[in-house]
């Protein structure tokens, strides 16, 4: 069945007024609370149940929860809920546990705990049926698994929205994403790296809605399968396969500090033929902004205290999109390809003026100076990949050719000066300055890889394989220019600015050869398992 949603989001600024003429009525106010609901989930033998599955309901007769919650490795849960309601239905659950649900009468207590949860396992309740249960969190010997799918959350959430959920990663108020405590982690769409999210994963991930995505791994211990850069850990967000037909939304923001975005999502699947689109625009241009320094300082300077104004103007744009394309030959053969964009447009400058006094009391200037920094920078990249899967009757066997590119042009110009006040003694000896800087590049990357895997005895034992090749080439041409007052031009003649620094131009070019293999074997017997592997890595370089 075919279908279309498109859903339109505006955020503006809201204005809010009485009108008299309107019919007057009474309005009822609902008072909600937030609580926060914690526990502990435990066997019957009082051991912790890693990753437990807490849902809420309002209503006891409905299948339907609300919402959804996953604890953490020691099988701890504490969430925050917003209710206007008298009580709630707990569910605590785990896999291959009977689940319990517990009624919460919400108080004015802010914090309900409901202490140590005893879960029994499923085959000890004989002849009580048991529902079938999806939890959020599975787990595995080098990952846990977040079910996207099985949270309610996910049909009205951004990716970066369902990221907090997540266990074991963190995302502060900046949005700054933390993978076990650390910000040493590479993020993978579909088990391939992604420069795009990478370079942007606060803007890409706030873009891309939850619905869209169909689980979300957190690979705990990278294996011998992946590239030995020193990394603790890998964000692995698989989407979802397209249903027949299409779907869609788009999504448009403004506020009043004049920042506006506009983008889209569509996927379609006709036949052995899908595609999946997104695009973003966002654009700001802040206003201008003021506001002023004063600082006191020891006997030990040459000046008591001093006072800056500052001004400020920033604006620019920049947009992401990607598209993914695929094509099934038949059952065991799938081709597959994307391209992504990240681009940025950005111009910013600053004024300042800075005066130094001698007397704390600031009615004394020892040296005045304006500054000024005029920068702007352009660039847009593009990393994109072309793959064949070759899949075979034995359930797991999988051949894959993959080639993967990066491509990330690079123009930047800043402009810096200072004009001191020649009335004043300046004791600091600070000098005049009107410099250019440009800097010019690339940094390009291709990947070509050959992976295969070999299940045997039933899936208990799984062999790996693969070798990799990566060819990385960077480029920088630098300019570091003095204005010169007679021509009125900036050059680069071979001397040094007042600050005794040469002004230069300089080529830079490197490139670097990676070649890789690797082998690994898991053993996995249900509640206990192991991995082993080794991998092999050289590198050339030529700069």
């Amino acid at each position: 069945m075919k279908y279309l949603k498109i859903s339109l989001l505006v955020f503006a600024l809201s204005l809010s007024a009485n009108i008299l003429a309107q019919t007057q009525q009474e309005v009822k106010t609902v008072k909600t609370t937030t609580y926060t609901i914690k526990g502990l989930v435990v066997d019957t033998a009082g051991k912790a149940i890693a990753y437990p599955t807490v849902s809420i309901k309002r209503d006891s007769t409905s299948f339907d929860y609300s919402e959804r919650y996953s604890g953490d490795a020691d099988g701890r849960f504490e969430f925050n809920y917003t209710s206007s309601n008298d009580t709630i239905f707990v569910n605590i659950a785990a896999a291959t546990k009977t689940s319990v649900t517990r009624t919460v009468i919400l108080a004015t207590e802010p914090v309900i705990d409901l202490g140590r949860v005893a879960l029994r396992n499923g085959e000890e309740l004989a002849g009580v049926a048991v529902v079938a249960y999806k939890p959020l969190v599975t787990q595995s010997i080098d990952r846990i698994n977040y079910d996207i799918e099985a949270d309610p959350d996910s049909k009205t959430n951004t990716v970066m929205d369902m990221l907090r959920k997540v266990p074991m990663v963190t995302v502060d108020k900046d949005d700054k994403i933390r993978v076990k405590g650390s910000t040493s982690y590479k993020i993978y769409i579909n088990g391939k790296p992604s420069n795009m999210v990478s370079k942007s994963p606060k803007d890409v991930l706030k873009s891309m809605p939850a619905s869209s995505i169909k689980k979300i791994e957190v690979i705990t211990d990278p294996g011998a399968k992946y590239d030995a850069e020193g990394v603790t850990a890998i964000l692995n967000i698989v989407t979802q396969s397209s249903l027949q037909g299409y779907n869609g939304s788009l999504n448009a923001r403004y506020n009043s500090n004049s920042q506006h975005s506009l983008g889209g999502y569509f996927s379609t699947k006709i036949g052995k033929f899908t595609t999946t689109a997104n695009y973003n625009l966002y654009l700001f241009n802040l206003p201008v902004g003021m506001n002023i320094d004063i600082e006191d300082k020891s006997n030990a300077l040459p000046y008591k205290r001093s006072i800056t104004d500052n001004e400020y103007n920033y604006k620019g744009k920049y947009h992401f999109g990607n598209i993914e394309m695929s094509y099934e030959i038949d059952s065991l053969n799938l081709i597959s390809a994307s391209l992504g964009l990240l681009g940025n447009n950005y111009r910013g400058k600053v004024n300042r003026g800075k005066s130094y006094f001698i007397k704390p009391n600031g009615d004394t200037i020892s040296l005045s100076n304006t500054e000024g920094s005029y920068s702007s920078s352009n660039s847009i990249s593009f990393d994109g990949n072309i793959d064949y899967q070759r899949s075979f009757a034995k359930d797991g066997k999988l051949l894959t050719l993959s080639y993967n590119f990066s491509l990330s042009p690079i123009d930047e110009d800043d402009i810096s000066k200072i004009a001191v006040d020649s009335r004043y003694t300046n004791p600091m000896g600070i000098l005049d300055k009107n410099t250019h800087y440009t800097r010019k590049g690339t940094s390009d990357e291709h990947t070509f890889q050959i992976d295969y895997t070999e299940p045997f005895a039933d899936k208990k034992h799984t062999l790996e394989a693969g070798l990799k090749y990566i060819l990385r080439y960077n480029a920088s041409d630098n300019a570091y220019r003095q204005f010169n007052a007679a021509t009125q031009a900036y050059d680069i003649a071979d001397s040094v600015d007042n600050y005794g620094r040469r002004r230069y131009e300089d080529d830079i070019y490197h490139y670097q050869h990676i070649a890789s293999a690797y082998a690994s074997y898991l053993l996995n017997l249900g509640k206990f398992g192991f991995r082993v592997g080794a991998r092999g890595e050289g590198t050339v370089q030529d700069v």
